[in-house]
């Protein structure tokens, strides 16, 4: 009789050790899945990369022109303002370099660039009351207005 009752209870845990298995399995698949399409979406994040700095050498040797004759990012940003013809809060040129010239820049990176030029008053200035929204320093030479910086 405790032969039986012994064997009964290992039925019972061999089938439970059996769901636990199977759930197991299950979990690794649902890895295995996120595995791939994070290889996936590593490969073309690197695979984007490597066609960015292809393009940047090619352009370095002179072989194709840079984006809209624009070369350097102060470039960029001015061209941007030039086309909008009024002053842009960071967030809008960060927006504009990413559409019209495919390029990812940090909202901090543009903000510091920014910041520098207007502080030296060199190609931008800083929009009085309205943070974070430069303007291109040549604006206020053509209405009269002296260049200034606020502080941030």
């Amino acid at each position: 009789m405790q032969a039986l009752e012994d064997l009964q209870e290992l039925l019972i845990l061999l089938s439970e050790k059996g769901q636990r298995i199977e759930a197991l399995l299950h979990e690794i698949e649902t890895i295995r899945a996120d595995v791939r399409g994070l290889k996936e979406s590593l490969r073309e994040t690197f695979q984007h990369e490597i066609e960015t700095h292809q393009a940047a050498v090619q352009v370095l040797l002179g072989k194709v022109p840079a984006l809209n004759g624009a070369k350097s990012l102060p470039e960029m940003i001015s061209s941007i303002l030039k086309a909008h013809g009024t002053p842009l809060h960071v967030n809008e040129i960060r927006n504009d370099l990413r559409h019209r010239y495919n390029k990812e820049v940090s909202r901090e990176r543009i903000e510091s660039l920014l910041y520098r030029h207007a502080k030296k008053v060199k190609l931008f200035y800083k929009v009085y009351g309205r943070p974070n929204t430069y303007g291109l320093v040549e604006w206020q030479e053509q209405s009269g207005k002296k260049p200034t910086i606020s502080a941030r």
